[in-house]
């Protein structure tokens, strides 16, 4: 990829993708530059927004994982808002609806975050992790019989999953149904 976008500088694609892949391996300066890049090449681009959506999805879900690393939320948080208003399929911004859920919710704004868990679950009621952060998030509400249901959801469809029964047996147990909390815990 090193090689390709040295001959093709200006190619938005390749610059996600190598971007996104310098973030993984730890190079986020590195990798946050050529995101900027591809950013700027489209947002130079005479061409048709709804044509680049895909790649502008990727950019702009890849810089909020960056920035999310850098500590800058303010910008990741742009990000993913961003990313989460292209115009491609729903299915598809699940990563970006979850990760600015999880942003959301760690700086304290937890009815954000539960619109955003809340879409993740409605776009994809089958994953796991959506079901257990919107439990976790309901949880912190205080809205102990719907983090119930989640965690259960979650656990249904992850049967291994440490972390749900974890969080379900102490949500049953600050409920009152010491038994049910002392079942899940074993």
């Amino acid at each position: 990829m090193e090689g390709y976008l040295a001959t093709h500088p200006d190619d938005a694609y390749v610059c996600a993708k190598l971007g996104a892949l310098y973030n993984e391996m730890g190079e986020v300066v590195k990798g946050t530059a050529l995101l900027e890049r591809g950013l700027q090449v489209l947002t130079d681009s005479a061409q048709a927004a709804e044509e680049n959506a895909p790649i502008l999805y990727e950019l702009h879900y890849h810089l909020g994982i960056a920035h999310s690393r850098s500590q800058n939320l303010v910008k990741a948080e742009g990000h993913y808002r961003t990313a989460t208003q292209q115009p491609i399929l729903n299915r598809l911004k699940v990563g970006a609806y979850n990760n600015l859920g999880g942003l959301l919710k760690a700086k304290g704004d937890l009815s954000g975050a539960r619109m955003n868990y809340e879409i993740v679950t409605k776009i994809d009621p089958n994953l796991a992790i959506g079901h257990y952060n919107l439990g976790m998030t309901l949880k912190a509400m205080g809205v102990m019989l719907d983090a119930i249901d989640h965690y259960r959801q979650a656990i249904a469809l992850n049967p291994t999953y440490a972390e749900a029964y974890q969080n379900l047996g102490v949500t049953l147990l600050k409920v009152g149904s010491v038994l049910e909390s002392l079942d899940v815990f074993n």
